[in-house]
């Protein structure tokens, strides 16, 4: 009864409105072990001597606390979470969410961030502050990012990056074993992920270098350029602003870039995507389909073009059924309900796309784009399960649906541009997402593309 009167106490004067004091503050309930914010919220971390949220924002609702979780929700203004020496917590943002961890923290139990969805976090300060935990937890997914100027100084560490994104430290410290037990040191990367832990030292003696311009794979190439990809995203917020784009042109051989982003859904027939399907395959029409393409000008002019492209598309399929898996069982293969109540399931595609486009217009002002756009599939990330286990969100992954995803695309867009650098688009799927013997998929999107 005592906890749940304090996180009553916590929400209701969060949702009262600053009278006398531009800034309010409230202590953190000892209950709460995890923050989460979403959606371009931002939240600064920083020590100090009790553990308390301030605010200088004048909206109502900025944070509720459910159970052992405070969700933050400032807008466009910035909150402060102060943490004093020894509280253990853990950070999860998402949805261009940005966390900035600032100078110097002691010793605490426990440090977990966690960012996905182009979600970003950062130590700020030099290498002469330092972030002390015992166990260090970073996580990464999605096209996200964790970075740090300042030292890291931990007992264990557990890294984890998938899917394009990227944990990139300037530095990670062994503090000395308290006991005589073994320690835990994990770094899982998986599709395209990277870790790079700078300066490694133990106790303060170099033991190795690991930076990102020393990295020199392929998959360094590949994840870069998403990295730079999410960076623009970061900076869109959902806004278009001018680029240079389109702003050459000549009769042959001009080149330009194509970056799309927008919604998307998948229905029984061509056209009717945003209708949806029923039952455990339905997906919700999200924010979730991703184009980057290069354009070579063919044969160019001032009111017609020819454009030949490659690049690379990525779909984001989320599904409304808590825990989806695939089934052969049935007559034809079908996504079908797993049967748990909670948790999430999303399944992702990725396409190597060829684009021939064809534009219609002057090109300085409102024109039209047509767009034929043939891929080969590449890399399925299979189903993933997100769901909770005691404190922590847990991803199991399927990848048996891997081997029934078309391995080819061909879908037509047409973009209405306006000026030279922003338009709309609709784009249509002649084929659908799976394979002959499974069901009918066919997916359509639409969205905002430079």
């Amino acid at each position: 009864m005592r906890k749940t009167f304090t996180q009553l106490m916590f929400a209701a004067a969060l949702l009262l409105p600053a009278f006398a004091e531009a800034q309010r503050t409230q202590l953190l309930p000892d209950g709460v072990t995890e923050v989460r914010l979403e959606g371009h919220q931002r939240l600064h971390v920083a020590g100090g001597d009790e553990n308390r949220l301030e605010t200088d924002s004048e909206r109502t609702n900025i944070a509720v606390v459910r159970g052992s979780r405070l969700f933050v929700k400032t807008g466009d203004d910035v909150a402060t979470l102060r943490l004093a020496p020894g509280r253990s917590i853990a950070i999860h943002a998402e949805d261009y969410a940005t966390v900035t961890i600032e100078g110097s923290l002691p010793l605490r139990e426990v440090l977990a961030v966690e960012v996905e969805d182009y979600a970003s976090a950062t130590f700020a300060g030099t290498e002469a502050d330092t972030v002390r935990c015992m166990m260090l937890r970073l996580q990464t997914e999605d096209f996200s990012r964790i970075t740090s100027t300042s030292i890291l100084q931990h007992f264990e560490y557990d890294l984890s990056a998938s899917d394009y994104s990227r944990i990139e430290l300037a530095g990670v410290d062994q503090m000395p074993n308290p006991t005589d037990s073994s320690f835990y040191l994990a770094t899982s990367i998986s599709d395209f992920g990277k870790v790079y832990l700078g300066r490694v030292t133990d106790r303060g003696e170099l033991v190795k270098t690991d930076f990102a311009k020393n990295d020199r794979d392929y998959t360094t190439t590949v994840n870069g350029a998403t990295s730079r990809l999410a960076d623009a995203v970061r900076r869109e917020k959902g806004a278009a602003q001018p680029t240079d784009k389109k702003s050459v042109s000549w009769s042959f051989g001009s080149f330009d870039l194509d970056f799309a982003w927008g919604w998307h859904n998948w229905g029984r027939e061509m056209f009717n995507g945003f209708a949806g399907v029923e039952g455990p395959s339905e997906v919700r029409t999200t924010f979730g389909n991703l184009l980057l393409a290069g354009n070579w000008g063919i044969a160019t002019s001032r009111w017609i073009g020819l454009y030949a492209g490659l690049g690379l598309e990525w779909d984001r399929w989320k599904f409304t059924t808590p825990q989806t898996v695939f089934s052969t069982a049935t007559d034809p293969f079908a996504f079908a309900d797993g049967g748990a109540s909670s948790g999430s399931t999303m399944l992702i595609t990725r396409y190597v796309i060829v684009p021939i486009t064809v534009t219609i217009g002057v090109r300085e002002g409102v024109h039209l784009e047509l767009s034929a756009i043939p891929g080969i599939h590449w890399n399925a990330s299979g189903l993933r399960y997100k769901h909770e286990v005691g404190s922590h969100m847990q991803t199991d992954k399927d990848r048996s649906v891997n081997r029934y995803v078309n391995p080819y695309k061909f879908d037509v867009r047409a973009a209405l541009y306006f000026k030279r650098w922003f338009g709309v688009y609709a784009q249509f799927s002649t084929q659908p997402v799976l394979k002959g013997g499974s069901e009918v998929l066919i997916p359509v999107r639409f969205g905002f593309i430079l």
